[in-house]
């Protein structure tokens, strides 16, 4: 869960280029991007409304208990879930 800290504190100039504190949609965004390059590698004729679509239906739930997801399978604290690169290339085929 590292990633870059942007803190210039002088507290926190040992630790300048790193923090623990990489979550959310910090996290998610490049996993999700990720996914979406290999589905337009994979298919390029894709959509991006379809490749939404794969890349919601193929995400694993997180936390069932403390998710809340809805009838849409979407979470206020997790979104549609973590991204599965492989589960989403199965569904392009």
């Amino acid at each position: 869960n590292n990633g870059y800290n942007t803190d210039t504190s002088p507290s926190n100039l040992d630790d300048k280029d790193y923090t623990d504190s990489f979550y959310g949609t910090s996290a998610a965004t490049p996993a999700v991007a990720g996914v979406f390059a290999l589905l337009y590698a994979t298919k390029p004729d894709l959509t991006a409304n379809k490749a939404f679509e794969i890349i919601r239906d193929s995400a694993r739930k997180v936390s069932n208990e403390l998710a809340n997801y809805d009838q849409n399978g979407f979470s206020m604290m997790y979104g549609y879930g973590k991204p599965d690169a492989g589960k989403a290339l199965r569904i392009v085929y």
